[in-house]
């Protein structure tokens, strides 16, 4: 991988690899289905076994012991991307930091390495989350004596600390939690990222279609002859036209691609992350705020919310970034440009009055009333939960 993808996703990959969720080889692709099953469909299993067989069950119960479970079936549907179309996303590697999307200007070069860091900093940031939460949730059968397990799971017979399966068990189920949780951060900065680079391209192409003009006469300065001079800066303004016309239409082309690959992700994480955002929510209310569940919890809850922000806010800047581009051609100095210049610039400028969407599940669209839908839906849910309570 080039400077860009190792600085912008280095240590997601590096995740991902480990877990086996990104094979290089038949033989880490067998040990990604492997470490897929025993986390991702034998721990949910367990849990949703003990609540079918569990007699004294009811919602406050249930939401207790299931508030995190819908996070890691969602991962059922994220991972398989990964496992099953690893050349794709190689090639979307690949071409983030080839051809056209190569900066070659200073500013361009900028924008691209705030973009990585911005990504860097990001997943660090969940990551951070993720630990914090994850300490919290596995430290409960310690401040609290009610609980033998950090979960409630179905076991063949009574469990205590006391019991020789105790410790490998709850090394399981922390295990089996930390996994779910650093794949969640990693698949949804790795797609949130290469979002946000889009946005950053299309940075790059006003840039260019803002100064085609002034970088075409910064080419002629030199020449004498007025006729000449004119006649070059026409051929230049044309090739550079050229050039952000193929830059646009890879930009195209490239978010279609990501769409394609990965619409289901985003899809099933906002509307998971709703479910998760109730359940959370109600289980705020259960807790004293002055407590260690408190604390955990509300932190879990912001984690959640960040998580489909990200989405949404990345989707939002693509739509708008995009939104600008016939604006940056008007900005070109139109009006100094040859025929067959204007008639380029009025093809493109008619192309670009449809702003790029990315919908996750060819539904919904990332952008911020999507987010602010799904807080009001999480609402709504919310206040179903507290009327079977009452």
């Amino acid at each position: 991988m080039g400077y860009i993808v190792d600085e912008s996703f280095g240590l997601q990959l590096l995740i991902m690899k480990s877990f086996g969720m990104f094979p290089s080889n038949s033989v880490s692709k067998m040990y990604g289905y492997v470490m897929y099953i025993l986390t991702i469909w034998i721990f949910p299993f367990l849990v949703v076994a003990h609540a079918t067989y569990d007699n004294q069950a009811n919602i406050i119960s249930i939401s207790e012991n299931w508030f995190f479970l819908p996070e890691m079936w969602v991962l059922i549907v994220k991972i398989i991307p990964f496992l099953n179309k690893k050349d794709e996303i190689n090639d979307l590697m690949v071409r983030i930091q080839s051809g056209t999307f190569v900066p070659r200007l200073e500013k361009h070069q900028k924008i691209v390495k705030n973009c990585a860091r911005e990504c860097r900093n990001l997943f660090i940031y969940f990551c951070c989350c993720a630990f914090i939460a994850i300490l919290f949730w596995a430290a409960k059968p310690f401040y609290d004596k009610a609980k033998t397990l950090p979960i409630e799971v179905f076991l063949p017979y009574e469990m205590s600390m006391d019991h020789p399966s105790y410790y490998p068990i709850f090394i399981y189920l922390v295990l089996s939690t930390t996994y779910g949780a650093f794949s969640n951060n990693s698949i949804d900065c790795l797609i949130a990222g290469l979002l946000h680079h889009l946005s950053g391209q299309i940075k790059i192409l006003k840039h260019k279609l803002e100064h085609v003009g002034a970088r075409a006469d910064q080419m002629v300065l030199h020449m004498e002859d007025l006729r000449e001079k004119e006649e070059v800066r026409n051929i230049i303004i044309s090739k550079l036209l050229k050039e952000c016309i193929d830059h646009y239409d890879d930009i195209i082309r490239y978010k279609h691609d990501l769409e394609r690959i990965f619409t289901s992700v985003p899809f099933v994480n906002l509307v998971v992350g709703a479910i998760v955002i109730c359940i959370s929510c109600f289980q705020l209310l259960l807790f004293d705020p002055s407590s260690t569940n408190f604390l955990g919890m509300l932190e879990f809850l912001i984690t959640i919310i960040c998580q489909i922000y990200m989405y949404c806010h990345y989707g939002n800047q693509l739509r708008y970034q995009s939104s600008l581009i016939g604006t940056a051609a008007y900005m070109s100095d139109w009006y100094t440009f040859d025929l067959n210049s204007k008639k380029m610039l009025i093809i493109l400028m008619e192309r670009a009055q449809q702003p790029l969407f990315f919908n996750a599940g060819n539904i919904l669209p990332l952008s911020m009333a999507t987010f602010v839908s799904i807080l009001r839906k999480a609402y709504s849910l919310l206040a179903v939960l507290k009327k079977f309570k009452g």
